[in-house]
């Protein structure tokens, strides 16, 4: 079970087990399962529209999520260690921004493309300022989407 900086992750399927009915958006499928339940809002998500670019397929979303948590949980370290070299952390950045988007999780996507973008620039040779903030930035929307993928932090009923 991934761990990150002292948050242990639960198994996928416990997002859904912890939490009441009323916080989650049943979505109608097709297929034989009958329906299947996504969290109505996520702090810093948009579940909705993440599902949506998904086909509509919420199985889909929460695979993704389960991806997510399985392959960045250790991505903090992994971006720490490319900082200095500008070609590397654009590489760790990307990847974190792509997945972000794709599940959803906008606060952190906003957060790694602002930072990659002044990577980019100094890639393509002009002299870009890179302040401790926007890297604290994206530090402290990376712990807080972990935190929240950590706990299944699904909020209040609403349509999705």
């Amino acid at each position: 079970m991934p761990v990150l900086a002292g948050i242990r992750f639960l198994p996928i399927f416990n997002l859904i087990g912890r939490r009441s009915r009323e916080n989650l958006t049943v979505f109608n499928q097709d297929d034989a399962n009958g329906k299947m339940l996504i969290p109505r809002e996520l702090e810093g998500f948009d579940v909705a529209a993440a599902v949506e670019r998904m086909l509509d397929r919420p199985e889909l979303w929460w695979q993704a999520v389960g991806l997510f948590v399985m392959h960045f949980s250790d991505w903090l370290s992994r971006w720490q260690g490319a900082l200095g070299e500008d070609a590397a952390e654009r590489k760790q950045v990307h990847a974190l921004r792509s997945a972000a988007e794709n599940i959803g999780a906008v606060r952190l996507a906003a957060a790694a493309a602002s930072l990659e973008a002044a990577l980019l620039g100094r890639l393509a040779g002009r002299e870009v300022a890179i302040s401790d903030d926007c890297r604290a930035e994206l530090t402290a929307a990376y712990l807080a989407t972990m935190a929240v993928l950590a706990k299944g932090g699904a909020g209040p009923v609403g349509k999705a």
